[in-house]
């Protein structure tokens, strides 16, 4: 190749999942160093942008339709509900930051081919205090992301229609998208160097 090769990484997930967050940074580091010679690696992930007062956090970070590469990471929680300009129809309520981002970028990849989706779940139950404040509160945000995942990644009769990965814990997750991410950046390498023979 010419040039080295641009790809950029958007990281989604709700406030549930930080320690996960956390991890995808790491693996995106570590991949953009071992490939530092032929690929760069943008890595978008809204809590390291400067998010100012002028609008709301989702108008201020580029849509995931945008990126090459999304990484969805659900646990017990689909996080909060965007405004009501980001309603699909009329009277509708609007989607979750989540529910959002996952929609988007798979609705992209069905009209472009771009970008590419993973999506991982964490398997683990999650902790609900039954005696704090928000107790019904996070049973709530349990039942509505299931919801989202049954309707989102399956079909009527129980069959799935989006793959996605199941985790146990950190660990688990950073092995698998290390294994995953690293076998798309060779494709897309190899994607490259094709395109530059033509």
């Amino acid at each position: 190749m010419a040039g080295k090769l641009e790809l950029s990484v958007f990281i989604s997930s709700p406030g549930d999942v930080a320690e996960e967050r956390a991890l995808a940074g790491r693996v995106f580091r570590r991949l953009a160093n071992e490939f530092a010679d032929v690929l760069n690696i943008k890595t978008i992930l809204w809590e390291h942008e400067p998010m100012f007062a002028h609008s709301g956090f989702q108008e201020q970070i580029p849509r995931p339709s945008q990126c090459d590469l999304v990484v969805s990471i659900l646990w017990s929680r689909l996080g909060e509900r965007l405004p009501a300009d980001f309603a699909p129809e009329p009277g509708q309520p609007p989607p979750t930051g989540t529910e959002f981002e996952v929609k988007d970028a798979l609705s992209a990849y069905e009209k472009f081919g771009r970008p590419n989706v993973l999506i991982y779940r964490k398997r683990a139950p999650p902790h609900v205090d039954l005696a704090s404040a928000d107790a019904e509160e996070q049973f709530r945000q349990y039942k509505q992301l299931t919801e989202f995942c049954r309707t989102a990644f399956y079909d009527a009769e129980g069959a799935a229609i989006v793959a996605h990965h199941g985790f146990a814990n950190g660990a688990d997750f950073e092995r698998q998208l290390t294994e995953h991410a690293r076998k798309w950046i060779l494709r897309e390498l190899e994607k490259a160097g094709e395109h530059e023979l033509r």
